[in-house]
């Protein structure tokens, strides 16, 4: 949002793809970090260096943010344990 107005970040609205057709990207969640205490003393974040991508299906990659998030995450194990 910008001066009150939704901006796309990374397409054109006035010519959408279809998700099937969209490039591949990847989005950071957060779920691993690896890195030594001499990157972040020296740089003062966890990223640097050699930066790796260890891809995840998107239902081991839930972000918990909420109540419902959790009760999304507990179905999502029940289901798992029960196939």
């Amino acid at each position: 949002m910008q001066n009150g107005e939704a901006s796309p970040l990374n397409y054109d609205y006035r010519h959408r793809w279809r998700e099937q057709d969209f490039p591949h990207q990847v989005l950071e969640n957060g779920s691993i970090f690896v890195f030594r205490t001499s990157l972040l003393k020296e740089k003062g974040n966890r990223l640097g260096g050699k930066i790796a991508v260890y891809e995840m299906d998107e239902l081991s990659s839930i972000q918990i943010d909420s109540d419902e998030d959790i009760l999304l995450c507990n179905w999502i194990m029940e289901m798992r344990q029960n196939s």
